[in-house]
């Protein structure tokens, strides 16, 4: 199991505030993860993903966006997901 900080945002504005989440092993990919945070209204904006280790650090883009693989948060010890969606549907 996944223990993470979320976070969702619409351009500049914060939709969702940092929360902790846990996430069951069986979920493997960012889009999983985003569902399972976010309701379905944003399910036809495009998404981009950010993760970093700690508040401290910057935000790194995940190139693959939510089709990305969330091994990939514990390969490098990331902790911390920041999802950002457009405005334009």
């Amino acid at each position: 199991m996944l223990y993470l900080l979320v976070q969702v945002n619409e351009s500049i504005k914060c939709v969702i505030s940092e929360r902790i989440v846990s996430i069951e092993s069986t979920v493997n990919k960012f889009c999983d993860l985003f569902n399972a945070v976010i309701a379905e209204q944003y399910n036809n904006r495009e998404v981009q993903v950010f993760v970093r280790r700690e508040k401290s650090e910057s935000w790194r883009e995940v190139d693959n966006g939510l089709n990305s693989d969330l091994k990939i948060l514990e390969v490098f010890g990331f902790l911390q997901q920041t999802f950002i969606s457009s405005m334009s549907n």
